[in-house]
């Protein structure tokens, strides 16, 4: 049998597979191509605290990737598959610390929407103190 996890896994990597597609046109050439992109791949971890360390990680390279050039839509991407595993246990578990992080990963989404490293990395410090108080 398979566990809500997976199945949520699998609906949420394939609505991000089936809505990014480009396509190619040759003014030349009698026919169409279109080249799919790939959905990120991301391991949840198997407890609720190293999830949240692993999302304030992959938050730390926000800010970065934003200043640089880098892929952090690909990152917010993997953050928010993580953080779509980890929501109902944290709303069940404590509500307000809940809505702390869900506040966190929306200034996460700000600064990657907006083209805001400063957001990006007030965003990562907040996730990283969360998981920090979360494991005390």
């Amino acid at each position: 049998m398979t566990s809500p996890r997976a199945i949520v896994c699998a609906l949420i990597a394939t609505a991000l597979t089936s809505t990014g597609c480009a396509t190619t046109f040759d003014e030349d050439a009698d026919t169409v191509e279109s080249m799919g992109t790939t959905a990120p791949t991301v391991v949840v971890p198997a407890t609720t605290e190293e999830t949240l360390a692993v999302i304030a990680t992959k938050a730390q390279r926000l800010t970065s990737e934003i200043g640089d050039d880098g892929d952090e839509d690909a990152t917010l991407a993997e953050i928010e598959l993580l953080y779509a595993e980890i929501e109902p246990s944290l709303a069940a578990d404590d509500a307000p610390f809940a809505e702390g992080y869900a506040a966190a990963i929306e200034l996460a989404r700000t600064a990657v929407l907006r083209n805001r490293p400063g957001d990006a990395n007030k965003a990562a410090q907040l996730l990283s103190n969360l998981a920090a108080d979360y494991s005390s």
